[in-house]
């Protein structure tokens, strides 16, 4: 039964590294095309006005962030 356990461990252990991964590479990739909200459906279509990008997808709170 001990090696079971461990085979049963490990595999769990690899589906969250799995995961943790994918976010990791998701985020970067999305932090890479310039997009200021990250899962957010209209996040790459912020606008630039002057020094400032106006976030209108509603998840940043339509608020100015800079650059």
């Amino acid at each position: 039964m001990k090696g079971i356990e461990i085979m049963t461990d490990f595999i769990i252990g690899a589906i969250v590294a799995v995961i943790l991964i994918a976010a990791g590479l998701y985020i970067v990739k999305a932090k890479r095309r310039g997009v200021k909200c990250i899962g957010c459906p209209t996040a790459g279509s912020c606008e630039k006005h002057g020094e400032h990008v106006h976030c209108h997808c509603g998840c940043c709170g339509d608020e100015e962030y800079d650059n």
